[in-house]
């Protein structure tokens, strides 16, 4: 099947295509795990919640991504946004439905901002709440790059879990 591109969307539609075959890579790990893997401790030595099970890494993936549309809005007056704090990641199956609807939500939320200027992404500056500072485009790419990295950790967890 020819791969498809998002047409007319600059440099969002091309960072939504990445951030769209990230989540299928991310999304053919998880399928690849039985349920017991998905819900096993696979780091005992963390201190970081977001990381002790391959669950927990699909749960943290999903709200940095609600996370990042949201200071998104914040930086642009797109308010009030309601970020979301829960996931239904019972399952892999519940957590794959719920990586298709951040993947919409994403194009939904982001779908306005395509005609922007290279001086409106320049002079948009967005403080995360870790600190660090980001345009639009930069953010996006943290994005695509969150899940990217925390599929790898998954795959070692799949190693370790077997």
């Amino acid at each position: 099947m020819p791969k498809t591109f998002r047409q007319n969307m600059g440099f969002i539609g091309a960072l939504l295509d990445e951030y769209q075959k990230a989540i299928e890579e991310y999304k053919a790990v998880l399928c690849s795990l039985s349920p017991q893997q998905f819900t096993a401790i696979a780091d005992k030595e963390t201190t970081d919640k977001n990381c002790v099970s391959i669950q927990s890494v699909t749960n943290h993936i999903l709200l940095a991504g609600y996370g990042y549309l949201y200071m998104i809005a914040k930086q642009f007056g797109d308010l009030p946004y309601e970020r979301k704090k829960e996931v239904d990641v019972s399952s892999i199956e519940s957590a794959c439905a719920e990586l298709d609807a951040l993947l919409k939500h994403s194009e939904e939320r982001l779908n306005p901002k395509v005609k922007m200027t290279d001086e409106e992404i320049m002079n948009n500056i967005i403080k995360s709440p870790w600190g660090q500072t980001f345009d639009i485009d930069q953010l996006l790419e943290h994005a695509v790059m969150h899940v990217i990295r925390h599929r790898r950790q998954i795959e070692i967890f799949k190693t370790r879990l077997q």
